[in-house]
């Protein structure tokens, strides 16, 4: 069982016995209550523990996500791309400039080719530098008037010179080659991604006056 399991368990709350159903037979002794009192915890050990252990054909293994190959690894976005904000400047520098990728060049383009970007901003050296573009980069929209339009990808699939991008997206910069950016294409569009980056939203109100 997890950690977060046995954390509620009491060391004699279950007697093990691995000859009889499936690997996992349980005599209850003494039953004691989770802090709080939560009857719906005892429920959920009790499953937990007469689950027989997750079986794996050959050439994969356990994983927190279930059966992987053997050869792949579980990680976190976190742990794959480095986040960041992106350039925010007062109206008149736009128009004019340099290449900026917006909030609609992302809505827009699940994969981001250079002329794709007709936006422009008039930005100085340091700006350019902090802010970027590259092959490989991934972009989301940070905001939106509705949670569905909340983390809307796209995959800059092009080489680009002196171009930036906007403070209504967040740029996320691989750490390494180790994922393909036609995967990464396909990958923060799929409808798994898309529900974790939706629950995990927030909700503001914005003033009306």
């Amino acid at each position: 069982y997890t950690p977060q399991i046995k954390r509620y368990l009491p060391i004699d709350m279950f007697i093990m016995d691995n000859k009889k159903h499936a690997g996992f037979r349980q005599n209850r002794r003494r039953l004691r209550s989770p802090p709080g009192g939560c009857e719906q915890m005892l429920l959920y050990l009790w499953r937990q523990l007469s689950t027989p252990p997750m079986q794996t054909k050959p050439g994969y293994k356990p994983s927190e996500l279930g059966p992987i190959p053997d050869d792949w690894e579980v990680a976190s976005v976190g742990d794959m791309f480095l986040f960041k904000n992106g350039l925010n400047k007062a109206k008149e520098f736009f128009g004019y400039g340099f290449p900026i990728v917006n909030y609609m060049d992302v809505f827009k383009y699940p994969g981001l080719n250079k002329n794709d970007i007709h936006g422009k901003v008039n930005v100085t050296l340091q700006e350019r530098q902090n802010y970027n573009v590259k092959k490989g980069d991934v972009f989301f929209t940070r905001t939106s008037e509705t949670v569905e339009e909340i983390g809307i990808a796209s995959v800059m699939l092009d080489d680009c010179q002196n171009t930036v991008f906007s403070g209504f997206i967040l740029r996320a910069r691989p750490c390494d080659g180790s994922l393909d950016i036609y995967f990464n294409k396909y990958l923060f569009a799929s409808s798994c991604v898309r529900k974790q980056i939706v629950s995990k939203s927030s909700y503001t109100t914005r003033a009306l006056t």
